[in-house]
């Protein structure tokens, strides 16, 4: 069985998570299942609500640091960018913007049994043509993991698949560890493609190592439009996630 995992917030489900959700419902196969984890109680298609704050660390994670401008990306670091000076935010290093998206996958894990997949779909993107019945699963393949990869700069993290197994566990529990421990604040950067980028190396080259498959190998710039995913999907990102969702 295949798992389609995701969240955004109260204003996030206005802005595009509306779209995301019907489009969801109307072209992705029956047999897959949508947990959408959100800060209030909603109705999710296929009964898919789940509450965020039942992730482990996620809220002590957020109180910790949400008043915080070095961890939310608006107190200039030594390491931040020019163009990120300019405009007086980072969102490398927003770490609590990004943090549900580290936190959700190890609980929704939980819920499913091994052999089973789990994909990460951010609540940004929206389907356009009917989904082909173990899309995902000729994706993956045999592999633990499927990724979006792009050379020289961090994976698109709008989505990626993992199927379940000791090995996969022990990543997702590694990658929601580096938030709920502040481990996150002892790397370059502080948001999640790079969180899952550095557990995805550790455990690639490490005593417990899982199979990853990269799925645009060569890629640069926008991979999702490089990728399969294009053939279904699209991911609104920056000022088109405003206006292909309706918004001016």
């Amino acid at each position: 069985m295949t798992t389609v995992v995701s969240g955004f917030s109260p204003a996030g489900r206005i802005e595009y998570g509306e779209k995301f959700l019907e489009t969801f419902d109307r072209f992705w196969p029956r047999s897959v299942r949508l947990l959408c984890f959100v800060e209030e109680p909603t109705s999710i298609p296929r009964g898919g609500e789940r509450s965020l704050w039942s992730c482990p660390g996620v809220k002590e994670f957020i109180e910790r640091h949400q008043w915080n401008p070095k961890y939310t990306g608006k107190e200039p670091l030594p390491s931040w960018r020019p163009k990120h000076r300019d405009h007086g935010y980072s969102y490398r290093h927003d770490a609590v913007k990004f943090c549900r998206q580290c936190f959700i996958p190890e609980t929704a894990a939980s819920e499913l049994s091994d052999d089973e997949i789990l994909v990460w779909l951010d609540g940004d993107v929206t389907t356009h043509q009917i989904v082909s019945e173990g899309f995902v699963e000729k994706l993956i393949g045999n592999s633990d993991i499927c990724y979006l990869g792009r050379r020289g700069f961090h994976s698109e993290l709008g989505f990626w698949a993992i199927r379940l197994n000791n090995r996969t566990r022990m990543f997702l529990k590694y990658l929601a560890a580096l938030w709920r421990t502040d481990g996150i604040f002892r790397l370059q950067e502080w948001h999640s493609a790079f969180a899952f980028d550095y557990t995805r190396n550790l455990f690639q080259v490490g005593e417990v190592r899982i199979e990853a498959r990269n799925l645009t190998p060569n890629g640069r710039g926008a991979v999702w439009q490089q990728s399969p995913l294009a053939q279904f999907t699209d991911h609104l990102k920056g000022r088109r996630k405003h206006e292909l969702a309706g918004f001016k």
